[in-house]
């Protein structure tokens, strides 16, 4: 083989596969096409070498999903969220809907992207040229639920006398996405106690699957019927 894909982002595009196993890949990619092979210096060019002299790609891009909230496909907004979250040392940088993010410029900092295409169809994601990195098989952290052990947690409540809707925050967000999971509505890997576009729309589908207002906020009458 003259070339390979980084081991590290081969783990990554595992784990979302399995995370996502019929999600579309039509924005996938590892080596670049003719476009990049013009550019000359992608890191979706073999150009970084490994202990044998291979060449090997450190970039994969993955496919957004255009109707994030139906849980088939990756929404590519959550998966930066996560990955810049971790701060992961393997990463390089971030390209996602017009900006970028590096963990050596300005590390951690998003910045608006020059580049021609701004990556509004997929993410792009560059891992660092240390071999010891690049093709480390480590799972990448994206944030699944843990299994809990040892003393019985007690769940959180939400207040009776409260609407939650967009913009809100903390336990009590996590609280009505666990629901919402053990419902059908959401996916385990959406509960981030961040009450955003994703947790709206499963709030007002599962309203409309019991008649209720679908307004996407969640009042007594929406908590009654989670089960809150």
């Amino acid at each position: 083989m003259s070339w390979y894909v980084a081991k590290s982002l081969e783990v990554l595009r595992k784990q979302l596969n399995e995370m996502f196993p019929d999600r579309s890949k039509v924005s996938d990619g590892g080596i670049g096409d003719v476009a990049h092979q013009k550019a000359g210096t992608s890191d979706h060019l073999p150009h970084v070498k490994d202990k044998n002299n291979v060449g090997v790609v450190t970039a994969r891009d993955f496919t957004f999903d255009n109707n994030p909230a139906d849980g088939v496909g990756i929404d590519c907004h959550w998966l930066a969220k996560v990955l810049v979250k971790d701060k992961d040392p393997r990463i390089k940088y971030i390209i996602w809907n017009g900006q970028i993010i590096s963990s050596k410029q300005q590390p951690w900092i998003w910045r608006k992207y020059s580049g021609k295409n701004p990556h509004k169809h997929h993410l792009h994601i560059s891992v660092v040229a240390d071999e010891s990195l690049f093709n480390s098989e480590k799972e990448w952290n994206l944030g699944a639920t843990p299994t809990v052990t040892g003393k019985p947690v007690t769940p959180p409540t939400v207040a009776t006398n409260s609407v939650i809707g967009r913009g809100a925050k903390g336990e009590q967000v996590k609280l009505i996405q666990t629901k919402l999971v053990e419902k059908g509505f959401m996916k385990h890997h959406q509960i981030d106690s961040d009450f955003g576009i994703l947790t709206e729309s499963a709030v007002q589908r599962f309203q409309k699957s019991r008649n209720l207002i679908a307004d996407g906020m969640v009042g007594d009458r929406t908590k009654k019927a989670l089960g809150i």
